[in-house]
């Protein structure tokens, strides 16, 4: 993945260790703005570009196929394994163990964030359910 940065004017770009390359502002803004319009007239293939990289995202990251998907959601009931969320605008996320990697359930963006903000760390959600259940 290449990495930008702006200075002077200009962007550099660094791209697996290889030579650094310049661009200008404009090039840089003209290539995003051709980027942009090649959606655009192109929605048919942005959508399926989109699908296929959720498939690879879900088996390279977690090793599930879009069945794997089907099947974890249904037995939670189509809902966030933490509040019960069911909003069908919004896509469950798969929520998992960062030290070993086993996959935990589907979570709401909010309960996964929330996770992760924790640290995993059932002690520290432990102190804000007592804390949260001490107020009045």
């Amino acid at each position: 993945m290449a990495k930008a940065a702006f200075v002077d004017g200009w962007y550099t770009f660094i791209s697996n260790g290889r030579k650094p390359a310049r661009r200008s502002l404009a090039s840089y803004e003209r290539s995003k703005e051709r980027a942009r319009q090649w959606h655009i007239d192109h929605p048919e293939r942005t959508r399926i570009h989109k699908s296929n990289y959720k498939k690879r995202h879900l088996w390279d990251a977690y090793g599930l196929t879009p069945q794997n998907y089907a099947d974890l959601l249904q037995s939670q009931g189509g809902v966030c394994a933490v509040c019960g969320n069911d909003d069908p605008r919004f896509r469950l996320s798969v929520d998992h163990d960062h030290a070993t990697g086993r996959v935990r359930g589907l979570l709401c963006n909010t309960c996964n964030r929330a996770m992760g903000l924790f640290g995993d760390d059932s002690v520290r959600l432990r102190r804000a359910i007592a804390y949260l259940g001490g107020l009045p």
